[in-house]
């Protein structure tokens, strides 16, 4: 079964998504495809609890907001086995990445070293480190640095194309402290639209990683078609019901 489902609009760009697993749907897509990879894949850091589990939210969630949003999928994994996971889903997308496309990979401090092994083994040109700096309103902890920043490691699939010369902020400031959250790690629109931003205008967009659809939103947004996919039922159907009103429900046709 083709677990690819196409939405098409006269308005807006395309958008292709997926209920499916990341190697999955990135098999299924055509080489050289996308002009831009930016995923916030799990970290398995173990977060505050410094502990491998399922349950997310008693990781970075307060108890609110575990009743309401659905654990995610891929936290289970020590730091050798998530370095063979991005190495494995980071080959697979270098082949839809289009030659001298941008990449742009989140993690915390605790998994720095092993993303940017996994980009260098996977063949793609590691270019830099860009962070977002979550503001002082992240949670304190007595004795210790705050850990407001979160890193996004960044590169071409390839040498850059000529022509390229956007120079952009390499730090973005921008809380995520908010009651609305539809994800339990979901990043801000405009952090997404940053980063989009050093792909050419109209350039396809794709994030393996979804979610509740940040990326997608801020691709659709800036008028670049979106390619994405998540493995939990429940979090996929919030990111489906999210980037079809971006392009407008009267006006979509679902396809085969």
């Amino acid at each position: 079964m083709n677990p690819i489902s196409k939405i098409k609009s006269e308005a807006a760009p395309g958008l292709t998504i997926a209920q499916a697993d990341a190697l999955t749907f990135l098999d299924s897509l055509s080489p050289a495809s996308v002009g831009g990879l930016f995923a916030d894949p799990p970290y398995s850091s173990g977060g505050s609890q410094r502990t491998i589990t399922t349950q997310t939210g008693r990781k970075y969630c307060g108890s609110l907001s575990r009743k309401t949003l659905p654990d995610f999928a891929g936290e289970t994994m020590d730091q050798r086995s998530n370095l063979r996971f991005t190495v494995s889903w980071l080959s697979a997308a270098r082949r839809v990445l289009e030659p001298g496309g941008y990449f742009g990979i989140f993690c915390d401090w605790r998994q720095l070293p092993v993303f940017t092994d996994a980009v260098q083994i996977a063949g793609l040109h590691w270019k830099g480190i860009s962070v977002w700096d979550k503001t002082e309103g992240v949670r304190p902890q007595k004795g210790a640095f705050r850990h407001q920043c979160e890193y996004i490691v960044w590169g071409t699939n390839g040498q850059k194309k000529p022509g390229a010369n956007r120079i952009l902020p390499g730090c973005f400031r921008k809380s995520n402290v908010t009651r609305n959250k539809l994800h339990q790690t979901q990043k801000p629109v405009e952090v997404m639209d940053w980063l989009l931003s050093i792909t050419e205008d109209g350039a396809p967009v794709l994030d393996p990683f979804m979610g509740s659809g940040t990326t997608g939103a801020a691709a659709l947004a800036s008028g670049r078609p979106f390619f994405g996919c998540e493995l939990v039922p429940e979090i996929y159907k919030v990111a489906e019901a999210r980037l079809t009103a971006c392009i407008g429900r009267s006006q979509v046709q679902a396809c085969a």
